[in-house]
């Protein structure tokens, strides 16, 4: 099956009806270290939410061929005032080993541009500034797990290279949801506050792939992995 992402999939607003955990349960756990407690993910009431059946309905929707899958690892962040994601495509995390993966970010809670929103280079994939980094980077390789770096850069100031090659940011609320394509060039804008910005990356893909052994998959309504 062959799928084909624009510069980003969509952006769509939905109404999951789950209860969202306790910040202030969250907040205990070092920003630094979140990615490594999914132990928090695994609660019910996150998983209800970053699991629910309404991402599975739109995904079918959206490509129907086959049904979609998840991995139970979940990529939980917690951003503190000062820092940032760096510019990056999801790809060099993962390969090519399952084509149609793509990242579904999920908000906890309402989020300002100030305080962390997705910034994303909507002509990354035919702006001529680019050209030299869709042809070295995108084949990169980084980390397994997506907490050794795979940014292309850390410096914000970097951006200015590529001109205005149609960067696009705007607040996110409860129930949005960003589709994220594997190549498409993103960071996050720096969180200029003193909240911290609570936030999910899932990873989705069809369930004919594999993203290989490290990551074991959910299907819609299971309690047991796939």
């Amino acid at each position: 099956m062959a799928f084909s992402y624009s510069a980003v999939s969509c952006l769509a607003r939905m109404s999951f009806g789950h209860e969202l955990p306790s910040a202030t349960f969250l907040r205990r756990i070092p920003g630094a270290s979140l990615l490594a407690h999914q132990e928090v993910a695994d609660l019910p009431a996150v998983r209800n939410v970053l699991e629910t059946s309404e991402l599975f309905e739109l995904l079918g929707k959206l490509w129907p061929v086959d049904p979609w899958v998840t991995t139970r690892h979940k990529w939980l962040r917690a951003v503190a005032k000062g820092q940032f994601t760096g510019l990056h495509i999801d790809r060099v995390y993962f390969g090519n080993f399952a084509p149609s993966m793509l990242t579904i970010w999920i908000p906890f809670g309402d989020i300002e541009p100030s305080q962390g929103t997705v910034l994303f280079a909507s002509q990354y994939r035919s702006a001529d500034a680019f050209s030299e980094v869709r042809a070295h980077y995108n084949g990169s390789r980084a980390g397994r797990d997506g907490r050794d770096s795979g940014w292309y850069s850390n410096d914000a100031a970097d951006l200015e290279q590529f001109g205005d090659c149609g960067w696009r940011c705007g607040p996110m609320y409860m129930g949005d949801i960003l589709l994220i394509g594997p190549e498409t060039m993103h960071m996050s804008t720096t969180n200029q506050t003193d909240a911290l910005r609570m936030s999910c990356d899932t990873r989705w893909h069809s369930a004919s792939e594999s993203l290989g052994a490290l990551y074991p998959v959910r299907a819609q309504c299971s309690a047991e992995l796939v």
